[in-house]
Formats: C-alpha cells, sequence, structure tokens
C-alpha cells in the first residue's frame, strides 16, 4: 500500500476539511538475532526451518534461556513479534527429552487457543507432541483422550475453573508432570476478568502442589505501564524474569489522528467519529485495501457497517459483500467463518469491537481504522499494530470522537507515543469475587489455614459467613465443602453474573446470538432497535422466565437510546479529604438502576422522532464510589452567578468519568456516574463515580487517589473547549441516562478552576515551607 499516495487523495477530496490533525511515521526496525546455548533439538531446528524460522529474535531467546533455568518470565514486545515462539520452544524442546511432561496453555478467548494449536500442529511434530485444545466446543468423546494422551492443552481461564480444577482428580497425572504454565494476553487480564483469574491461578496452584508438581510461568503481552506487578499479582508469585526489548523487525508505520470536522459552530459539534471512519472505509474497501476498523461497542460496530455498505452500494457492485461485522455475541461458528473469510481474502474490511484486538490470526492487514480512542493506550497500540503484521509498510488511523479523551488526544496527539502506558488493575481481595472462588476451592478439597494465607487477608472473614449459610464446616483436615451445589457453575469469571440470555428470531426460532444478565435492560427493553450484521431487529419480547429476547426483523429509519434512571445511597465512607472547596469522599454504596423510557433517534440527522415511557425491573448492586461535595459557600457562589447546581454539578460528572481513563486503566463504560441534589446522606448537591461491578474493581478507587491529576486533566480539556454552553468534546456524554440533561458548562467550570485553585495554594504553600 502507498500510505502517502492514498492521504494525499483523502486530503484533496472536496469534501477534506482539515481534519488531519497529525501524520506520524516509525520508522522501520531491523532484526537482532541470538543462538540458543545449547542449541534446540534438530527435530524441533528442522520443524521451525519448514516454517521459515531459522533464526531466532533476542527477546524469543531471553525467554528461552529463562524457561530452561525454570525462572518464570514475561515478554513485552509489540504486536507480531513473536513472542508465542518464546514459550513454544521450551514447551517441545522438554516434551521431546520427557515424554511424560505436560504444559497448560492458557488463553482469554478461545478462537486464540484454536489459532495456537493450528500454528503448533504446522510445526509436524504431533508424532512427538500431542497438543489437545480443550474448551466448551470440544466434543465430549475427545475429552478423555485429551486428559489422557495430551502432552500439551490448549484453553482459556474459563474453562481451567469450572470443568478442569473441579474435576482435578481426572487431571491427576496431568497436574503431577505440569512443567509449564502459559499465560497469553496477560494484559487483558484486568478488572474484574483479571481479578477472577488471579484466584484461579491460586487454585491451580494450590492443587499442583497436592500432586507434587511446581510449574513455571511463562507469560507475554502488550505493553503496559505495570507488566512484572500484574504478574506478581494473577500468580502469587514475586521473582520474575522482565524481557520487554524487542529484537523483531518491523516496517515503517504510519500513524495518523483525524479529527471529524466541527459541523455547528454555534454549538460546538462535530461530525460523528463513526461517519467519518465511514468515508475513510469505502475508499480503502473500494481499493482493495485489507483493513481492519474497531468500534467502541457492539452497537456501533453494527451501525458503522451498515452506513459502510450504503456508501459502498453505489461504489461498484460486489463491494456490499466485501464488508461484515464482527464481535461478542455472535455465535462460535459464524466469527470462526468470519475469521477464515478475511484470512483468505473473501471479505475485504472486517468491522470490529475489541474482540478482534488480541493476537488472532487473520492474515495481513495493511490499514488499522480505530474509530474512538479506545480508553488506554495499551488498547489503542494494540489495535494499530494489527495492520502490518507481516513486517510491511502499515497505516493506522485514530478517527476521534467528540468526547473528551478524544479530542484531548485531538489536542495533544504526540501523547499516544509519547506518554508511558497506563498500568493494569486488579483486586483479588475483593470480597464478591473472592468468596466465590473459596468455595470453588474448599469443594476441590478442604481449605487449611496455609490456604487462606495464599488467598489473602479477606479469606479468613469469610469463611464464618459461608459456615453460618450452611456451604462449609470445619473438620480436623479445615474447612470442607458440605452443601448440594457446584460452586464453579455458578461464578463466572467475565462478569458479575452468570446469567446468559439468547436473543431468538421471531417466526423462526434461529438463536441469533446471546448476551449476559447485566445488559438486558439496557439493550433489550420493549420497542428497542437492535442490529445484527447491519440488519434491524425490533425488541418484541424480553422473558426473565426464558432468558430470552424475542426480535422480529424490521427496516426503519431510526436507533434507539434508553433512558436511565440511577440512585446512589452511601454505605460507608473509607476515606474523605478536602479539595478547596470541595470535599472528596470515597467508601461503599448501593446503587439503583432503572430504565424509565427511550428515544427514537433518526439514522440520517440524529434528531430525536419521538420519546417512550417504560417502568423495566430496577436493579441494585453493592460497589465502591468517590464523591465530590461542593462547600456551602461554593454552591451559594454558583447560584448567586446565575448557574445550575444540579447543572454545574451532572457536567463535573461527565468530565470527571470522561477523563478517568486518562489516570487509570479501564474503559470509559467500567465506571459511571450520577449526580443530585438534597441527597440523603451528603447534603444539598453530590455527584458519584461508581465502580460498574459489584464491590467494586479499584477504578473509584484509582480515581480518589489521583484526584488532584485527575482534576487537572479533566479542567484542561473542558477550558480550551471553543463550545460555549457543552458538547461531546467537553461536557456532554453519549451513555448519559438523562439524556444530558440539565447541564451547566460555565458552572463546572467555575467548580473545576475552585478545585484547581486550591491543589496551586497547596503547592504554592509547599514551596514556601522548601
Amino acid at each position: 500500500m502507498d500510505v502517502d499516495r492514498f492521504l494525499a487523495e483523502l486530503q484533496a477530496d472536496r469534501h477534506y476539511r482539515k481534519q488531519l490533525v497529525v501524520h506520524h511515521i516509525l520508522p522501520p526496525r531491523p532484526a537482532r538475532t541470538a543462538e540458543l546455548d545449547p542449541p534446540m533439538p534438530g527435530e524441533l531446528a528442522q520443524a521451525l526451518a519448514r516454517e521459515g524460522i531459522r533464526q531466532l529474535y533476542t527477546h524469543q531467546v531471553a525467554a528461552v534461556d529463562a524457561a530452561r533455568a525454570g525462572r518464570d518470565a514475561i515478554v513485552v514486545t509489540g504486536t507480531a513479534s513473536g513472542k508465542t515462539l518464546g514459550y513454544t520452544i521450551p514447551i517441545v524442546e522438554t516434551i521431546l527429552a520427557d515424554r511424560q511432561a505436560r504444559a497448560l496453555c492458557l488463553f482469554p478467548l478461545k478462537a486464540l487457543a484454536a489459532d495456537q494449536q493450528r500454528k503448533l500442529a504446522d510445526l509436524g511434530l504431533w508424532r512427538s507432541v500431542r497438543v489437545g485444545t480443550y474448551d466448551g466446543d470440544t466434543p465430549e468423546h475427545d475429552r478423555r483422550s485429551i486428559r489422557q494422551n495430551a502432552h500439551v492443552v490448549m484453553t482459556n481461564p474459563d474453562m481451567l475453573h469450572q470443568a478442569i480444577l473441579p474435576h482435578h482428580s481426572l487431571w491427576a497425572d496431568f497436574l503431577a508432570n505440569l512443567k509449564y504454565v502459559i499465560v497469553d494476553e496477560v494484559h487483558t487480564y484486568r478488572g474484574v476478568f483479571g481479578s477472577h483469574a488471579a484466584l484461579v491461578f491460586r487454585r491451580l496452584l494450590r492443587l499442583c502442589e497436592r500432586y507434587g508438581s511446581r510449574p513455571t510461568f511463562l507469560c507475554s503481552s502488550a505493553t503496559i505501564g505495570n507488566p512484572v506487578e500484574l504478574a506478581e499479582r494473577l500468580t502469587g508469585r514475586d521473582d520474575w524474569v522482565f524481557i520487554d526489548e524487542n529484537g523483531a523487525p518491523a516496517g515503517q508505520r504510519h500513524v495518523v489522528v483525524w479529527n471529524p470536522p466541527i459541523v455547528n459552530e454555534a454549538a460546538g459539534l462535530r461530525r460523528s467519529g463513526a461517519v467519518e471512519a465511514t468515508y475513510i472505509l469505502a475508499d480503502l474497501v473500494e481499493q482493495g485495501t485489507r483493513t481492519l476498523a474497531f468500534t467502541f461497542s457492539r452497537e456501533e460496530a453494527e451501525l458503522v457497517l451498515r452506513y459502510l455498505r450504503a456508501a459502498l452500494d453505489s461504489r461498484g457492485p460486489g463491494l456490499v459483500a466485501k464488508v461484515a461485522a464482527y464481535r461478542a455475541g455472535y455465535l462460535a461458528a459464524e466469527r470462526r467463518e468470519l475469521e477464515r473469510q478475511i484470512g483468505e481474502g473473501e471479505l475485504t474490511a472486517l468491522v470490529s469491537t475489541v474482540a478482534l484486538e488480541a493476537g488472532i490470526d487473520i492474515g495481513a492487514l495493511d490499514v488499522a481504522v480505530v474509530i474512538g480512542y479506545p480508553g488506554t493506550l495499551a488498547g489503542f497500540w494494540q489495535q494499530a499494530g494489527r495492520a502490518g503484521r507481516r513486517g510491511d509498510e502499515s497505516l493506522a488511523i485514530l478517527v476521534t470522537r467528540s468526547s473528551l479523551v478524544d479530542q484531548f488526544y485531538a489536542q495533544h496527539p504526540e501523547m499516544l507515543w509519547s506518554r508511558p502506558t497506563e498500568e493494569a488493575r486488579i483486586d483479588p481481595s475483593n470480597v464478591y469475587i473472592l468468596g466465590g472462588h473459596l468455595l470453588c476451592a474448599a469443594h476441590e478439597q478442604p481449605l487449611t489455614d496455609a490456604d487462606l494465607e495464599r488467598f489473602g487477608p479477606g479469606a479468613a472473614d469469610l469463611l464464618p459467613i459461608f459456615v453460618d449459610e450452611g456451604y462449609l464446616t470445619k473438620t480436623s483436615t479445615g474447612w470442607m465443602f458440605c452443601a448440594d451445589c457446584y460452586p464453579a457453575g455458578s461464578l463466572n469469571l467475565r462478569s458479575a453474573t452468570d446469567e446468559r440470555w439468547q436473543l431468538v428470531e421471531e417466526g423462526t426460532g434461529r438463536v441469533l446470538e446471546t448476551d449476559e444478565g447485566t445488559r438486558i435492560w439496557d439493550r433489550y427493553y420493549p420497542g428497542a432497535i437492535h442490529l445484527h450484521q447491519g440488519e434491524q431487529y425490533l425488541v418484541k419480547e424480553t422473558s426473565v422466565e426464558r432468558r430470552q429476547v424475542v426480535l422480529e426483523a424490521v427496516e426503519v429509519p431510526y436507533f434507539t437510546n434508553p433512558a436511565l434512571h440511577i440512585d446512589v445511597a452511601v454505605l460507608e465512607t473509607t476515606s474523605e479529604r478536602p479539595l478547596g472547596p470541595l470535599t472528596i469522599g470515597f467508601g461503599d454504596v448501593v446503587v439503583t438502576r432503572q430504565t424509565i423510557g427511550f428515544q427514537q433517534i433518526a439514522t440520517k440527522g440524529r434528531e430525536i422522532l419521538q420519546a417512550f415511557d417504560l417502568s423495566c425491573p430496577a436493579r441494585t448492586m453493592e460497589t465502591a464510589a468517590l464523591w465530590i461535595t461542593p462547600s456551602a459557600q461554593l454552591q451559594e457562589q454558583l447560584m448567586a452567578h446565575g448557574h445550575d447546581l444540579l447543572g454545574s454539578m451532572h457536567a463535573v460528572e461527565h468530565a470527571l468519568a470522561a477523563a478517568l481513563p486518562l489516570v487509570a486503566l479501564c474503559d470509559v463504560r467500567d465506571v459511571q456516574g450520577s449526580s443530585t441534589l438534597d441527597h440523603p446522606n451528603l447534603g444539598p448537591a453530590a455527584t458519584f463515580l461508581y465502580d460498574t461491578f459489584p464491590g467494586g474493581i479499584g477504578l473509584a478507587e484509582r480515581g480518589y487517589e489521583a484526584i488532584e491529576a485527575l482534576w487537572r486533566r479533566t479542567l484542561e480539556v473542558v477550558a480550551s473547549c471553543p463550545c460555549e454552553t457543552g458538547c461531546p468534546a467537553c461536557v456532554q456524554a453519549s451513555f448519559c441516562g438523562s439524556a444530558n440533561q440539565p447541564l451547566d458548562k460555565a458552572g463546572a467550570l467555575a467548580v473545576l478552576w475552585a478545585g484547581a485553585r486550591s491543589e496551586h495554594r497547596s503547592t504554592d504553600d509547599a514551596d514556601g515551607r522548601r
């Protein structure tokens, strides 16, 4: 692909309005190789040579050396740098030397496990090294053979948790001879999923000790701010070899930030990032350029596909059939077929969610279009790195949205490549997560005092509760599981609930996709429009009894957006501190959430066509939150200057929530907010930011800890926004449950400046004391 020519064509187009903010070029990187000492076995060397691999990169050799020494190691290098070979070589050479040796390879996605099994099979060593994929799609008749005969088992943490550890007696020989545990894509083990996985790994190591093995961990990760700390917290081990010098070559990489033009000067409104990206994607598809586009959500992926097909319909025959969507929720068979089609060139472009962010091999791609900043620098570079995976020249385009964070990077694009990547945060001590794993561990074998140390200080406090509830009983051998249930079966690693709902097409009964129960009333309320592969479906029925959503195929000129009512009550204040005339608090809260209506919004023009009232079931959740309360004096000043008090605090809520990914590794929807007047616990006005997962996962806590930095970043972006009354780039939020009403940007700025001035005063005081 000639990147310079393509960008020149975009800028020469009659619709170009200086959207190109920056064109940054990352120079090519030469390969740096090294030799293994001693060399790998001849059988393995010959197998790699047949695949065109005759030399190893320096980071691959470092990983093999660590594995040979029995050292836990984590490799942190860029996308498509050959990290997997760093653990494939020690696995294979260990098995060739010891036929009883076993390895467990864990991947966050089933597709990744299948992809790696294919690559290992391509080495042609199947007579010497038997490999099996053990996941939910593995036929029952194959599972026994894999347990008994496979040297290498490819699986995911979910299957390890629900199907392997609870039945460890069937895996006794495997666990007794386990030499390596591979954890691929470690950077994805954050938040709720990472906290669950950390406890699964503790359960695994506990059973390995029972059977007399101590496996070595070999991990790989994209770049994050705390890879070693994350590996330590995941595994409970603290002596790691850290490998981050990338020896793999890379072609020249072009990074472009593309900011949609302002279409309403008075309101400061920009063209939708999804619409803007559609024009770029249509040009790429028309030229036959292999492209992967990333979107923020399932709904946006479907909407962009719908826009793209409409744009391609007039450009030439057959182009509409060259694009498709790819996302979670689709059935496994449909996803595997899409992977095959893009890999073999039947499709030119896929519009995906983060489901394709991980390293599933879908062939060589020329361009990655990232529609909206994905929330973390690690995520951005992982998505951008999907292009040019064969070392060729590549292009990554960040098409910014109107959100605060996106516009921050439009104003400071150099921060994309100069700012350190964020840290991954997990909290295995979260009692909502820990409790379930203690029951699973007790079900596997009685819990001892030594086990309680492994699971952390909060474990001992939970045992009396489980005894009272009839789940555990104290015996001479420890705390034994005594309930008539299967605890692993009711504990989902990916979310706070194990509920899975089916989306069924009316008339045919065909299951289109599945979804988790936590989002049902946000997405599938009566009258909602749902998209699947760009086709519209009307929600006809949402059945709690059947856990089923019935959909009718329709064609309408609108999409829908829910109206939400959120109430937050403080249960306990853990910490509190002043920020000038404001008080910042942190603690435990209970959140009540209810869908109370929805809007029909025109697909073209985005105007509101009609609004409807609903009364869907309310959902409650206990979680962690930070809150902000203005002093009585600040409230009086705001109202004296004509500011709307609730509108001011509501705008501050949106701006802080949108800026939180700048200080914490999270998605903007991992933390939500609520603002209210006359709060029963906190007084006349209060603004909350709370974790969207029961018990909290440390994100609101991180915001509380870094409130000064968060406050500065928020003020900088809001104050520099040219709009007068507020826009999506500063204080409006696309996911606001009250349709961004009321909002007072000027009042929000007054609040932000008040907090910022106090910080400057405290800094000046400190300078004076020095």
